[in-house]
């Protein structure tokens, strides 16, 4: 089972019940490396809430050995270099694909 989400409405609660469906896979519609990004594309200033909340998804999955895995995409715009620096920093480190 297969989801895309952009993630701005997941809760703890949520993020339970969805490690514990063993989903396969979760697709993050970020929209925006950069904070500034994200709130030029989505027109609202939600980036810290939903990287906190794929945090917390993550260590969730993590503590309870289960196998999900992470994808993210994004929207390059603006400055396209810083986008693919921080994209490469921070996505890989986090996201399965």
């Amino acid at each position: 089972v297969y989801l895309t989400t952009n993630g701005s409405l997941l809760t703890s609660s949520r993020a339970e019940s969805l490690i514990s469906t063993g989903i396969d896979s979760i697709k993050f519609s970020i929209n925006g490396a950069t904070r500034e990004t994200y709130k030029q594309v989505h027109g609202s200033d939600h980036f810290e809430k939903v990287i906190e909340n794929l945090k917390y998804l993550r260590k969730y999955r993590d503590d309870n050995n289960a196998n999900s895995n992470f994808g993210a995409c994004y929207v390059l715009t603006g400055n396209i270099r810083k986008e693919k620096l921080f994209a490469k920093k921070w996505y890989r480190s986090f996201f399965s694909y």
